[in-house]
């Protein structure tokens, strides 16, 4: 069995793999592993189910960022406006996480 053919999170074989390339899944998984060398490094192989794993923590991710922005902003002085916007934004990343969810193999 080649290296080039089991997943760099779940260790599975045999199964479809994709390539992360430069991209912000690359960095997440760098962050995630503790790795942080150069870019010219061999690429790092993952399953699609981690891939879709790695996308779900990007959008929570991206979430949390967002969240704690629109509260320092209503700590800040901001208005409830804002906070009914997020109620808004959180239920399209529910739609997205669960379309996320039905094209994920277990």
């Amino acid at each position: 069995m080649a290296f080039s053919e089991v997943c760099r999170i779940c260790l599975c074989v045999n199964v479809r793999m994709l390539v992360l390339k430069k991209t912000t899944l690359r960095n997440l998984y760098k962050t995630l592993t503790n790795s942080f060398r150069d870019e010219d490094e061999e690429p790092i192989i993952v399953c699609f189910t981690c891939h879709a794993r790695l996308i779900r923590c990007r959008t929570l991710q991206h979430q949390a960022i967002e969240s704690k922005a629109v509260l320092e902003q209503f700590l800040a002085g901001g208005s409830m406006r804002m906070l009914k916007n997020k109620k808004i934004w959180r239920l399209m990343l529910l739609k997205i996480d669960i379309r996320i969810r039905r094209t994920t193999c277990r």
